[in-house]
């Protein structure tokens, strides 16, 4: 064991041997559950997208209108 300040470095190494552990524990349950393609409702992200999109033109047309009013009072 390698003492770093309070701490051993063993401890810390041990802790991160457990995280990587659960973490492909999880992945391998994630990969063995099938997907059905088209399966999901995507409602909520088709709404999502058409206010981000809404929100960004409305945005720009206001950026627009602000260099236009920048240049004629600048002349």
């Amino acid at each position: 064991m390698i003492k770093c300040g309070n701490f051993y470095l063993t401890s810390w190494v041990t802790t991160i041997l457990k995280l990587v552990k659960q973490n492909s524990r999880v992945k391998e349950f994630k990969m063995t559950t099938e997907h059905k393609h088209g399966s999901m409702d995507t409602e909520v992200q088709e709404k999502t997208f058409a206010g981000f999109i809404n929100w960004t033109t409305k945005t720009v047309i206001v950026c627009i209108l602000a260099l236009i009013f920048i240049a004629l009072v600048n002349g």
